[in-house]
């Protein structure tokens, strides 16, 4: 065989495990600042408070479950949008939604868990002569009339 043959057969060679190894070292770097841009990532899309996380608690009195940090507040006829949000935040909590033409309204406050804060936040707000009704957001669940 001519040297100049065998000699461009092994530069191809040499070229082509040089390439071969250029690559995987690419490659494992290309993991390696994956990996690194992965652990830097927060555990959630957005930081959550503690408190503002629902739980469920059980109601001593009816037995019935709710959500920890969840209270439905409805107000008399004659108060205001405004004067509902600002007695609301006056007594620690935030406005998530309004129902209905009627000044009802689901509010979150900030509670550890138990139900305690929310518990004193209601007694709070019932005590407002603007506040006609205040009830824990109580869990429903609707039977399958197919289930027995």
């Amino acid at each position: 065989m001519n040297k100049k043959i065998v000699y461009a057969i092994g530069s191809t060679i040499l070229i082509g495990v040089i390439f071969f190894i250029s690559n995987s070292v690419q490659e494992q770097k290309n993991q390696a600042a994956e990996a690194i841009s992965l652990a830097e990532l927060p555990a959630a899309p957005f930081p959550q408070d503690p408190e503002s996380v629902a739980l469920v608690v059980k109601d001593e009195k009816t037995n019935q479950e709710y959500l920890s940090n969840q209270l439905i507040v409805e107000f008399m006829s004659d108060t205001t949008e405004e004067e509902s949000l600002r007695i609301v935040e006056s007594a620690g909590g935030l406005m998530l939604q309004r129902f209905t033409l009627a000044p009802i309204f689901l509010i979150q406050v900030k509670d550890s868990g138990d139900g305690v804060v929310a518990k004193k936040i209601k007694s709070t707000l019932m005590q407002n002569p603007q506040v006609k009704k205040v009830e824990f957001n109580f869990l429903t669940t609707l039977q399958n009339p197919a289930t027995p």
